[in-house]
């Protein structure tokens, strides 16, 4: 929807009689915050759990998800088990893994005592009651509350703690170390002089993110199959080739299952996969090396302009954020804060 069609939306709900515009604004606000309190549990699970990390979802059941697919006629782009829950399966998932998100939010007692007032303002929002003349505001103060928590979630995504990839003592670094020009390997072994024909093509990076509550490692060994931790897989093409996306996502998707996030880059030159380290050495290399060969194969040239406009920086961003939009969850795009946001910005997450 571009922005003269939704303009013409927001103009033709001004004039429904019957809709205040507080509820409408409410229902927005608590969409926001529950659409990334769903991200949230979904990324802490997974690098706790790994690919069982739904089996630790409270209330899921397959049906509901099998239900929805079965509407072939009105297909949606989710996939992802945490967006068939309930709110309060969500809400019981968080106190049930509480020492997971408890570096996010208050105190548990207040965080449940805020919970329990929005969660009646989502049902009066749900069964188109007009509510209380504070709904709004009770949504809000929520917001404000937990904003800093938010902030720190979205910006741990992209925050390594091995800056630039100089850990070659880690397997999954030293092992792909050939495509990496941030580390300089003196053993690097003929083994992996197997990636030595992409380097004309592109380069990669390697990063390792923690999450709050996992122990701070003193040595690689307390990273690779731990819970806790992620690899963040980063390519760069060179000279001015560019990914197909879409066709790079079709030939990756028996891996979807086992990743993070993939993140798209608005110039299309640049892509990430984040991987849960508790994986293993063995399936860690496999998918970050099915990975490299997916972009290897599924590279095109690009435009020649070096310095584009800001009016086709922009129109290439909407471009690709309008394709992961229509792709699952885990599909990230460039306006997503999941991509760029990092502790150095100073902003409020929610602008509550």
């Amino acid at each position: 929807m571009d922005e003269s069609q939704q303009k013409e939306l927001l103009e033709t709900i001004e004039v429904i009689p019957e809709l205040p515009v507080s509820r409408l604004v409410t229902f927005s606000r608590l969409w926001q915050f529950e659409t990334w309190l769903r991200q949230r549990v979904y990324v802490e699970l997974r690098a706790k759990y790994g690919d069982d990390w739904k089996d630790h979802l409270v209330g899921y059941a397959d049906y509901i998800k099998e239900n929805d697919l079965l509407l072939t006629h009105m297909p949606g782009p989710e996939k992802l088990y945490m967006s068939f829950i309930t709110f309060g399966s969500l809400t019981k998932t968080i106190s049930k893994e509480w020492d997971l998100y408890s570096s996010y939010l208050p105190p548990q007692s207040i965080w449940d005592a805020k919970i329990e007032e929005v969660s009646q303002v989502r049902n009066r929002i749900a069964h188109f009651r007009r509510g209380n003349v504070d709904d709004l505001q009770r949504v809000i103060q929520l917001l404000r509350d937990v904003d800093k928590g938010f902030f720190k979630f979205c910006t741990s995504i992209n925050e390594s703690i091995y800056p630039l990839s100089m850990d070659t003592n880690d397997p999954i670094i030293h092992h792909f170390s050939q495509l990496n020009p941030y580390v300089h390997d003196d053993n690097n072994d003929s083994y992996n002089s197997i990636y030595s024909h992409y380097a004309h093509s592109f380069e990669i990076k390697i990063e390792i993110i923690d999450r709050p509550w996992s122990p701070k490692p003193t040595d690689h060994s307390q990273v690779i199959g731990c819970p806790g931790f992620f690899y963040d897989l980063n390519i760069h093409c060179h000279d001015t080739r560019i990914i197909n996306y879409k066709d790079l996502l079709h030939s990756t998707v028996s891996l979807h299952d086992s990743l993070l996030y993939i993140i798209l880059s608005s110039s299309e030159d640049h892509l990430r996969a984040i991987f849960p380290s508790i994986l293993g050495k063995d399936a860690l290399i496999q998918y970050i090396d099915a990975f490299i060969g997916a972009v290897a194969n599924n590279m095109r040239p690009g435009r020649a302009e070096r310095s584009p406009s800001e009016d086709l920086v922009k129109k290439e961003e909407d471009k690709v954020q309008r394709f992961a939009d229509s792709c699952p969850e885990y599909v990230i795009g460039p306006k997503n804060p999941l991509s760029f946001l990092d502790p150095s910005i100073e902003c409020s997450f929610f602008e509550a």
